[in-house]
């Protein structure tokens, strides 16, 4: 029910206990002002949160780019541990090799 990002920030506004969610700015975004057709975020306006800077300030979501606590990596990759040793490590080497031919160092 409460998973990801989504999720922290349901819980948030569901009133189960959460004062603050750590979540991407994108998960206001995508589920505030209309833009989730789920029963429990139809209600919510962006307007209505505030990100928390690390100077103790506040802002509204618009400003993520000068007003965030953190970068979060883009995703998490995740296999099994039951995945035979060898299978984990083809997985490591083939993403490493992608990394080498189009990622940057940026």
């Amino acid at each position: 029910m409460f998973y990801g990002s989504s999720g922290a920030f349901r819980c948030l506004t569901e009133g189960r206990g959460g004062h603050v969610a750590f979540v991407m700015h994108t998960a206001v975004i995508s589920n505030t002002d209309g833009r989730n057709i789920d029963q429990w975020s139809r209600p919510l306006r962006a307007i209505d949160f505030e990100l928390l800077c690390k100077n103790g300030t506040r802002k509204t979501i618009e400003a993520y780019k000068s007003c965030h606590l953190l970068r979060v990596p883009a995703r998490v990759l995740m296999t099994s541990s039951l995945l035979p040793d060898l299978d984990r490590l083809y997985i490591s080497n083939m993403l490493n090799f992608a990394q080498q031919l189009f990622g940057s160092d940026t």
